[in-house]
Parts: structure tokens; sequence; C-alpha cells
């Protein structure tokens, strides 16, 4: 897994943020017109167009033609939504870009849909956005930690 460095938010997210800010009812993921758009381009940028648990290539908004990036990615979640944790869902911080497509019929038993509903209050799990990941994983390398482990079979 490669070290994710997440770049400051997007200006459609801030400008969301702000225009809703009076409105805390909307400040929610798939809300008062979320800008997927936008935070899924920054997404792909920051991770140079790699899924953030499988590296898989992630096509760029040019090879999704006439389609926006959700024919690339889905937004996931670090912390998943099901904790239902105020402003966690929209928090920047907590989002990623993944595979497989967000308007997709695929399905993977790995990386972001195999994690799913996950617990990470009670199960040990590596983030992408932890300093240590790189050394951490290693491509034909058994894990090194317990932590590891369990993130490559969540």
């Amino acid at each position: 897994m490669k070290l994710i460095r997440k770049k400051p938010e997007p200006a459609a997210l801030v400008d969301w943020k702000t225009a809703n800010a009076l409105l805390p009812q909307n400040l929610r993921y798939n809300a008062a017109n979320f800008p997927m758009a936008g935070v899924r381009a920054s997404l792909l940028s920051e991770q140079g167009h790699l899924c953030a648990y499988t590296q898989k290539r992630l096509r760029t908004q040019a090879e999704c033609k006439d389609a926006d990036t959700a024919e690339s990615c889905h937004i996931e979640h670090i912390l998943p939504q099901h904790r239902q944790i105020l402003g966690e869902d929209i928090d920047y911080l907590n989002l990623l870009a993944c595979f497989p497509p967000g308007r997709s019929k695929i399905f993977c038993d790995y990386g972001a849909q195999k994690k799913d509903r996950y617990d990470p209050d009670n199960n040990p799990f590596v983030s992408p956005l932890n300093p240590g990941v790189e050394a951490e994983f290693k491509y034909g390398r058994p894990p090194v930690s317990n932590c590891c482990e369990t993130t490559s079979s969540v």
C-alpha cells in the first residue's frame, strides 16, 4: 500500500460546506448536492489515479469520455459511514478514491467493498494515510504485523 499525502480540501468542498453552514441537516455525504465530481477529481489527483487500497489504476477524466469520474472510482470513507458520527462523512481527511467505479455493478472480494462495514474501533487497521504504511506493506512479503494481516483480510 502506498502512503497518501492529503492535500487541502478542494474548493468545491469548502464552498459547499460554507453554503450549507446554516443548514446542518445538509452537511452530510450525499445530501444537498454534495460536490462528488470536485472531490473525486481532487482525490484522484492526490493519489496519482491509483486506488488507495489496491493500487489498481483508476481512469482519468479524459478516459471516462462523456461520463464523469464516477466511471473511474467511488469515494471511500476510511472511517465507515455507518458509524454516523456528525461531520466524519464529509471530512476530506476521511475520503479516498477507490476501485470499483461508483456506477459499476462490479463486486470485489477485496479492497474497499470488502471493508464496507468494518469496525475500526475494535479491530486493528493500517490506513493509507499512516506515515508507516509503506514499511508495513510490501508486495511478495507476508504481513509484518497483526494490523497488516487484518487490513489485508478486510
